[in-house]
């Protein structure tokens, strides 16, 4: 092994390959991967210990095979990311995308590499590569969704006040039940509207809550998020901005005054998302711009 001089490695950085391999004692709790996207050596690039070591050794960090490395050498990575997400009916996540290079020793860091890459040459673009609760996806952005949407004919969905405040209900204090939100809206909740939310597939049954009758229990969906380009829920408005977002909706110019959210409570607002809901009972892990696959 060989040292060189920064002043070397400087005037010859054309002419050399940089690896980088930092990485750090667990106790240091400092992360190799997250320094080297902040700072690095310009045209290096990142090697994970941990992700890249043998698997079938109890040995720590131990190479990989020279077949193995040829294999990775000679695939190309972003491109196939890249060619996925926009062939997919839907957002793909982290292990789906793992999924697509088989038996091919591909490891998450070299996808979150080529996903890095590929939101950066978005840069400048019409599109970007938006991360939702459900995955990564291609969208529109948004300063350009006036213009796209002219290519659809369908009128976009409009919903009642009751109906949005019933959804805002279940976003904010779920796991909720349908007795819950009548108490809160002061009037009985239609069961159109709860089916329609269903159908959606913004809301779901999650459990029943132990009290005479054992009512059902709503929570929001992965499919909720994704609508709203959101990829968790602590990134839900507040809802002093909720209500500013129902305020520029049509519905708020019907003859009551009122927006769909002015009648909800000042406390509906929570500020953890462990208080929102469990997540080992509810699979919820939105849309700004329009969302395009194939």
């Amino acid at each position: 092994m060989s040292l060189v001089e920064t002043d070397w490695l400087f005037n010859n950085l054309n002419k050399v390959k940089i690896i980088d391999c930092s990485w750090h004692m667990p106790q240091t709790k400092r992360n190799g991967f997250e320094e080297y996207k902040k700072n690095h050596i310009p045209g290096a690039i990142f090697f994970d210990l941990d992700e890249n070591s043998k698997k079938n050794t109890n040995l720590p960090h131990m190479l990989v095979e020279k077949t193995d490395w040829e294999k990775m050498e000679n695939l190309p990575i972003k491109a196939i990311v890249e060619a996925a997400i926009l062939a997919a009916d839907g957002p793909l996540s982290l292990q789906q995308l793992r999924e697509i290079f088989d038996e091919q020793s591909v490891s998450n860091l070299e996808i979150k590499q080529a996903l890095s890459e590929i939101e950066k040459s978005c840069e400048g673009r019409g599109f970007e590569l938006k991360k939702v609760a459900s995955g990564y996806r291609f969208q529109v952005k948004v300063d350009y969704s006036d213009w796209v949407s002219k290519l659809w004919k369908e009128k976009t969905p409009r919903y009642s006040r009751a109906l949005l405040e019933t959804l805002a209900l279940i976003a904010y204090r779920q796991p909720i039940t349908r007795g819950d939100i009548e108490d809160v809206r002061g009037v009985s909740v239609s069961s159109n509207i709860m089916r329609t939310l269903i159908e959606r597939d913004w809301i779901k049954i999650i459990g029943h809550r132990e009290a005479p009758g054992r009512p059902a229990l709503y929570a929001t969906t992965k499919a909720f998020l994704d609508y709203f380009n959101l990829e968790r829920l602590d990134q839900l408005p507040t809802l002093q901005e909720a209500k500013g977002l129902a305020q520029k909706n049509d519905f708020s110019k019907s003859k009551s005054p009122d927006s769909a959210f002015s009648d909800l409570p000042s406390d509906l607002f929570v500020e953890e998302e462990s208080d929102l809901l469990d997540a080992n009972e509810v699979n919820s892990n939105g849309l700004s711009g329009q969302n395009f696959q194939r």
